[in-house]
């Protein structure tokens, strides 16, 4: 229930849901000493907490890279579309880092742009 500190927010999602269910889950964390600063907030540690316990008990295995994260998800049909501007600046971020942590020199500009003109051909 600690924010990770390993994990970046690469991703704004938007969701509806049940308010009682997310009062009950809200009302969980304040009692266990959690500082309730925004409803993003509570989300996110309900993301991790939840992807935790999947990886904790072998039911989910971890996505490696935030550029796996996006091919997965758009495999599934659940692509970033309609979020991507208000995205871009993250995802480019994480992307960027990822790549110099395996010795690649990344411009995720230059990368859109080829991706680009290699669909066009």
């Amino acid at each position: 229930m600690i924010d990770n500190p390993n994990t970046t927010n690469t991703a704004v999602l938007e969701t509806r849901c049940d308010l009682r269910v997310f009062a009950s889950i809200a009302r969980f964390y304040r009692d266990s000493g959690v500082a309730l600063t925004s409803r993003s907030r509570i989300l996110r540690m309900i993301m991790e907490d939840f992807h935790t316990a999947l990886i904790a008990q072998g039911l989910a295995t971890e996505i490696a890279t935030t550029e796996e994260a996006i091919v997965l998800l758009n495999d599934f049909g659940l692509g970033i579309g309609k979020s991507m501007n208000r995205m871009q600046k993250g995802l480019a971020k994480q992307l960027t880092i990822e790549k110099r942590t395996q010795g690649v020199l990344y411009n995720p500009v230059a990368d859109a742009l080829t991706r680009l003109t290699e669909d066009e051909g």
